[in-house]
């Protein structure tokens, strides 16, 4: 029971979707004409990738710092002298 519906829902049902949309969208649309000074364009990408990975770094950061922030951590007290026998 298992494999079919391994089959069913992680084969079949993407592959129907895929091909129900293929067949009923139609044709494609026409190709975009290029921008006229393609120098801005490659910054333009570039600056926003730059601001991408920024943020994208920042927030991972984040939340790192507050996953340790929320996790207790184990705490060694050296006030009783039995501690190291």
């Amino acid at each position: 029971m298992d494999i079919i519906q391994f089959l069913l829902l992680e084969i079949a049902l993407p592959l129907g979707i895929v091909a129900l949309l293929h067949f009923k969208i139609g044709t494609y649309p026409q190709s975009l004409s290029l921008e006229g000074n393609k120098r801005q364009g490659i910054w333009e990408v570039l600056i926003f990738w730059a601001l991408l990975m920024i943020v994208s770094t920042g927030m991972i950061a984040l939340l790192g710092f507050a996953e340790k922030m929320a996790t207790p951590t184990q705490r060694i007290s050296f006030n009783n002298s039995n501690d190291f026998l």
